[in-house]
């Protein structure tokens, strides 16, 4: 080490005495000799080290180590040495004079700052850099001409170009991470542009309207120069030449981008609709998840506008204790039979991800296909799922079996709805008839529908409270130049402009009003089993009360009222009529009962004003028996399910009655072992009077939750009752959606774009937040494929 210390001394070294040697800090030492110092520097040339480990083996602890730390430039009283006949020292104004000058107190000796700490090893030695590496220098007398030489050595201006390289690296990074900070700058660019053309997308899917136009070959100055286009290029476009019409940003970022990545193809827009589906399908799986997995399947099937019959499938289930029905998908069916519909909607849900293990119950309308016990779909589906899987015809189209059944049976009623019936086809066949008829009354003649009698009702009420204008209006088109529309609209006005006509009305009317309410609500989503089966007892009890003479004739003398107040003469007068004879088959025989409600002309003339109140209080009692029957006999089937269920209720009596929530268990398998129904029964006696302020399942299921793992058995029985459908309005509802979305204009639209974009205008919920957010829309979109572009680090 003495040796090697030795050459950080610039002057010669001579052979000095111990009293001869300088008292200031000196790289001389008493056993140095010039043999040493020779194999010294003939050591350091052949095996030269990095700077910063030379400094540190030498104890010179005064210089800095690297860039992070400044020149070591002190300022004190420097020592001075003998140069000749005069003695010098460093001068710290040199500092100014030359940036690059560190000084070391231990060995009075100067470094360069930027070529000790940036130049290679092999060059540490190099004559051009002054010796100002390694080698210190402390000829003050000479420094300046030694600075002008380094000043101007290639070495020197090759560590500062390298020391402003580090600066500008310790700003913006190194090499690497510029690039990488640049890729994401990039990704991030793209992103977003990405994002817009997503929402673009979506917006249309949600507002169910077309993407495509006639022609989709844009030029881009079309879009970012906005020159005049020629033709419509489509929804989605047109929407992009929007946005960069409004906004300049996006309109530079999408010029920027590759002409063969504008992300505005057909092809891309199907995957940007199917990439956006598949994000909501996983939130409802994800949802399934993370109850207890069990669903009920709701299906139905329906004929597009390409008449390809297509299978909505949709399920129910329950999360965050609130019930849930959700629409899943189409499914293209090329068999109509049950095999295949059973075969299909397995797939399907495989495929979605669902297993039908843990599907719990079925609902589906009464078609035999989809409701036969033996051969159906219903059959077919409890024995894949491994469960009693109860099927559950569906209420609202049994209520509405039930309202055909006494339109049927009642002549009256169905004389009347015909004659509904018979005027809103008149009245829609001309546009001249139908302008007469909204000039009259303000509105529209409400189309009827044979399978939602909702509209029959709708209908109903329209022509009670619009009778004297719907006579006026006839009136008008019986005075018609065309002699077959007058003769049709004279032939209405006496059907319509009569007593029965009108009591009628008011009588369906009022039965109808009740009905209606629970009508729309077997339509809603969240009714749960329990709730369903007390509307359907209490609209049936409050039809049983409507069998009162008091209500009848409050109804009759509204309706004799609305038909004096009529200004329009009553044709029975001249209406002829035939009158009535007895059979001759009948002339042999006795006869105990009526032959018909029909009298003669006569007859009837003679009727006094008590009789036909009569006669129209028996035809309402009638209707209102009927209806009673029909509803007893449509909706006291599936009792097994009925009887068990008020377990579930907590104002019932038999309220967490254990031996009842057993037999609810057996509709899923797993519920059925002996550890579970053991537990369950232990869970009921503890539970039986914590729940009793609950209103509905909804409120329980909340409840129990809020007890954790405490009443988990009972949660799952609650939850198993929460999932049983009460109707298939929701698949049904599914129709309307596909019948917005593949129109005439797009009826060659597969089946997964089509399910894809029903499940985004469905779920408007769900696919509101993706349009504020389509990051996951964008992580799909990237890995469904490889892309031109980068959407991913």
């Amino acid at each position: 080490m003495k040796r090697f210390l030795t050459h950080f001394s610039k002057h010669k070294s001579e052979k000095t005495t111990e009293e001869d040697t300088p008292k200031s800090p000196s790289v001389h030492t008493n056993d140095s000799t010039a043999s040493d110092n020779t194999s010294v520097n003939s050591s350091i040339a052949l095996n030269p080290e990095p700077t910063r480990q030379l400094v540190k083996s030498l104890k010179v602890l005064d210089l800095s180590l690297n860039y992070d730390q400044p020149p070591a430039q002190p300022n004190i009283v420097f020592p001075y040495k003998s140069m000749g006949k005069s003695k010098r020292s460093f001068n710290s104004t040199w500092y100014k004079q030359y940036p690059w000058i560190e000084y070391s107190i231990q060995f009075d000796q100067i470094f360069c700052y930027y070529c000790r700490h940036s130049l290679p090893p092999s060059q540490h030695c190099n004559p051009n850099a002054g010796n100002l590496t390694i080698h210190g220098y402390s000829d003050w007398k000479h420094i300046g001409s030694m600075a002008k030489v380094h000043d101007k050595c290639d070495t020197h201006k090759l560590a500062l170009a390298k020391h402003k390289g580090w600066c500008n690296s310790k700003i913006q990074g190194s090499v690497t991470t510029m690039i990488d900070s640049q890729i994401r700058v990039e990704v991030a660019r793209n992103r977003t542009m990405l994002k817009t053309l997503i929402r673009c997308a979506i917006y249309c899917a949600r507002q169910d309207i077309g993407l495509r136009g006639h022609s989709e070959t844009t030029e881009i100055s079309e879009i970012v120069n906005n020159d005049i286009a020629t033709e419509n290029k489509g929804n989605f476009l047109e929407l992009v030449k929007l946005l960069c019409i409004e906004s300049q940003t996006f309109c530079s970022a999408y010029e920027a981008l590759p002409k063969n990545a504008k992300y505005t193809s057909k092809i891309i827009q199907n995957d940007m609709i199917s990439a956006a589906s598949t994000v909501i399908a996983q939130s409802i799986l994800k949802e399934v998840q993370e109850g207890s997995k069990i669903f009920s399947l709701i299906v139905d099937e329906a004929r597009d506008d390409a008449k390809l019959e297509q299978m909505s499938i949709c399920i129910r289930y329950v999360h965050n204790s609130v019930i849930k029905e959700r629409f899943l998908g189409f499914v293209e069916l090329k068999e109509l039979n049950a095999n295949a519909l059973s075969c299909n909607i397995k797939l399907f849900l495989n495929n979605f991800g669902l297993d039908l293990s843990n599907c719990v119950s079925q609902s589906y309308d009464g078609a035999s296909v989809m409701s036969g016990q033996f051969n159906g779909v219903q059959k077919k589906i409890k024995d894949m799922s491994g469960n009693l899987c109860p099927y559950i015809h569906c209420h609202a189209h049994k209520l509405n079996l039930v309202l055909v059944d006494v339109s049927r049976k009642v002549e009256e009623v169905h004389d009347t709805i015909g004659l509904l019936e018979a005027v809103y086809a008149f009245q829609s066949s001309s546009t001249i008839r139908y302008q007469v008829f909204f000039d009259k009354t303000g509105s529209k003649v409400p189309m009827h529908c044979d399978t939602r009698w909702v509209s029959k009702f709708k209908s109903i009420r329209y022509f009670k409270n619009n009778f004297t204008l719907v006579l006026t209006a006839l009136k008008e088109c019986t005075e018609s130049s065309k002699s077959k529309e007058a003769a049709e609209a004279k032939g209405l006005l006496i059907q319509m402009n009569s007593l029965k006509t009108i009591v009628l009305l008011f009588c369906l009317d009022y039965i109808l009003s009740l009905v209606n309410i629970l009508s729309l609500n077997l339509q809603t989503t969240t009714l749960d089993y329990s709730r369903c089966a007390k509307l359907i007892k209490s609209t049936m009890e409050q039809l049983i009360n409507l069998r009162s003479e008091k209500i009848f004739i409050n109804i009759y003398n509204e309706a004799v009222s609305a038909f004096q107040a009529s200004n329009i003469e009553p044709n029975d007068t001249l209406r002829p009529t035939r009158e009535q004879r007895i059979s001759s088959t009948l002339d042999n025989y006795l006869t105990y009962s009526t032959l018909g409600a029909s009298t003669s002309r006569k007859e009837k003339q003679n009727m006094s004003s008590k009789d036909i109140e009569n006669e129209f209080k028996r035809l309402f009692f009638q209707i209102l028996d009927n209806m009673n029957n029909e509803m007893i006999y449509r909706f006291t089937q599936n009792n097994e399910i009925l009887n068990y269920i008020h377990a579930s209720d907590p104002k019932s009596n038999e309220f967490l009655n254990s031996d009842l929530l057993v037999k609810l268990g057996n509709m899923y398998q797993p519920y059925t072992t002996n550890d579970f129904i053991e537990v369950l029964k232990n869970q009921c006696l503890i539970g039986k009077s914590l729940f009793l302020d609950n209103l509905t399942l909804s409120d329980l299921h909340q409840q129990i939750s809020n007890y954790g793992e405490t009443f988990n058995h009972v949660k799952k029985i609650i939850e198993l009752v929460m999932v049983i459908p009460v109707s298939s309005a929701n698949a049904e509802r599914s129709f309307s959606t596909m019948r917005r979305i593949k129109t005439y204009l797009r009826s060659t639209m597969k089946s997964s774009r089509l399910s894809s974009l029903t499940l985004l205008s469905i779920d408007f919920e769900n696919s509101d937040k993706l349009l504020k957010d389509p990051t996951a829309v964008l992580e799909v979109f990237a890995t469904m494929k490889n892309r031109r572009i980068q959407f991913q680090i």
